[in-house]
């Protein structure tokens, strides 16, 4: 899902929704919210790049990783932030530069 600019009075239902489905999925584990993730969406709620709701939480939720993957041209943008650098740890990829980086000879 990509949203551009306002986002919808549903989004919120619907990630609902969706997060709902991805439960019945045994594959699929759900990560609780912790005092950590609420840390890094309030700073990501600072940033000068605007992320809609949902991708602020998704995104402060799986900071901690290695790498994130991504076409959000925004939160690729947020990975190149000097402040983000210092405090994470994580890469933020898109598809062709993960690629590059771990699938090329």
């Amino acid at each position: 899902m990509y949203i551009k600019k306002k986002v919808p009075e549903n989004i919120f239902q619907t990630f609902k929704e969706n997060l709902s489905i991805l439960r019945e999925d045994r594959k699929i584990k759900i990560k609780p919210i912790t005092s950590t993730d609420i840390d890094n969406y309030l700073y990501f709620l600072k940033l000068k790049y605007k992320l809609n709701p949902i991708d602020m939480l998704i995104l402060a939720q799986g900071i901690e990783a290695d790498i994130i993957l991504t076409e959000d041209k925004n939160i690729l943008k947020i990975s190149e932030e000097k402040s983000f650098k210092e405090k994470y740890k994580a890469k933020i990829l898109n598809w062709s530069k993960l690629a590059r980086l771990y699938y090329t000879s």
